[in-house]
């Protein structure tokens, strides 16, 4: 999900494993304003990441 507000986006990303995470965040980095982790349980990791538009 892709909501922009601004000159910001928040991207909420569900993931497995810590190195999807890991990499989405290394290509972000020069962008990325705020990270966030929730376990959510049963379905698993969500991350919602804010970054610069």
């Amino acid at each position: 999900m892709i909501q922009t507000g601004g000159r910001q986006c928040m991207l909420t990303l569900e993931y497995e494993k810590e190195e999807q995470l890991t990499t989405v965040l290394q290509f972000l980095d020069p962008i990325l304003v705020e990270h966030t982790e929730i376990i959510v349980p049963f379905q698993g990791k969500r991350s919602e990441i804010i970054i610069q538009a």
